[in-house]
C-alpha cells in the first residue's frame, strides 16, 4: 500500500480497480491498421507487467506509448484515452502519485465528454481515481468519488456485476481507511456474500472481497474469521496470480501475522 498506515488488504493491490485489466485490449475495428499493432503490442505488454506486480516497468512502457497514440491517433481516440488511462493507473500504482492523479482526474473529464457520465468506460476511470485518492491518503475526495462511482455502477450494471462489487469493495476500504470501520463491514460482508452467490468462490473479485473481510475481521478481533477469510484469500490468490505474486505474498503475511490459534486441551 502507499502508507504505512492505511488499512491493508491484498498489500500492493491497486484495490478495487483493477483498471488495466478492464480497458487493457484496442478495439479491433475496420479502422484498424498495420501501424497500431505495435501501439497495441506495447500495450498488452504494460498491462501483463501491471498484473506481475510490475507497475514501475508498466509505467515505464505507457508513458512513450501515450505520447506515440496521441501524435498517431489523436488526443481523444478512444484507444489513446486507453492509454491514458493505464499510463496514470501505472504511475499511481509505482508510487508517482501526484503525476497519476493528475492525469487520472484529465482522463476522467475527457471520457465524460467523448462518451457520457454514466458510460462503462468513463465509471472504470471514475473508478480508478477514487483508488488513486484513497492511495494518496485524500480521504474525503476519494469518499466522494467512490460513493459516486458505486451508485453509478449499482444503477447501469447491476449490484453484483463485477464492476460493481469492485466498487463496493472500494467504499468499503475507503471507509475502513477514513477510521469507519463498522461503515465499512456494512459495505464489504454483504458484498462478499453477494460475491459468492453470483460468481462462487473462484472469482477473482470473490478473493478481493474476502480478503478485505479478513482484515476487517482481524481488526475488530475475530481471529477465527479473520483466519478462515484469508486463509480462503490465500489460496485463491496463489492459484490465480501465483505464489510469488506480491498480492499473494501480502496476504499471506497478513495471515502469518495473525495470533496463533489456542492450544487444544
Amino acid at each position: 500500500m502507499a502508507r504505512g498506515d492505511e488499512f491493508r488488504t491484498g498489500g500492493g493491490r491497486f484495490a478495487g480497480s483493477p483498471f488495466l485489466a478492464q480497458s487493457a485490449a484496442f478495439r479491433r475495428g475496420a479502422d484498424n491498421s498495420d501501424s497500431r499493432d505495435p501501439l497495441s503490442t506495447h500495450n498488452d505488454t504494460a498491462v501483463a507487467q501491471f498484473g506481475a506486480g510490475r507497475a514501475a516497468d508498466a509505467a515505464s512502457v505507457l508513458e512513450p506509448l501515450l505520447a506515440d497514440c496521441r501524435s498517431i491517433l489523436g488526443p481523444r481516440h478512444p484507444d489513446t484515452l486507453v492509454v491514458e488511462g493505464n499510463a496514470a493507473t501505472a504511475l499511481v500504482a509505482a508510487g508517482r502519485l501526484t503525476e497519476g492523479i493528475a492525469l487520472l482526474e484529465a482522463n476522467v473529464a475527457a471520457r465524460e465528454s467523448e462518451f457520457g457520465d454514466d458510460h462503462p468506460r468513463t465509471l472504470t476511470a471514475r473508478e480508478a481515481l477514487a483508488t488513486a485518492y484513497r492511495l494518496g491518503g485524500r480521504l474525503p475526495e476519494a469518499l466522494r468519488v467512490s460513493m459516486r462511482v458505486t451508485a453509478q455502477r449499482t444503477a447501469v450494471l447491476g449490484p453484483t456485476h463485477p464492476h460493481t462489487l469492485l466498487s463496493r469493495l472500494g467504499l468499503g476500504l475507503t471507509r475502513a481507511d477514513s477510521g469507519d470501520m463498522r461503515g465499512a463491514e456494512s459495505i464489504v460482508l454483504p458484498a462478499l456474500r453477494e460475491a459468492v452467490a453470483a460468481h462462487g468462490t473462484h472469482h477473482a473479485v470473490t478473493t478481493a472481497l474476502c480478503s478485505c473481510a479478513g482484515s476487517l475481521h482481524a481488526a475488530a478481533g475475530r481471529v477465527d474469521e479473520a483466519r478462515d477469510a484469508l486463509v480462503q484469500a490465500v489460496q485463491e490468490s496463489e492459484r490465480q496470480l501465483g505464489n510469488s505474486h506480491p498480492d499473494t505474498a501480502a496476504m499471506r503475511e497478513e495471515l502469518m501475522s495473525l495470533p496463533s490459534p489456542a492450544p487444544m486441551p
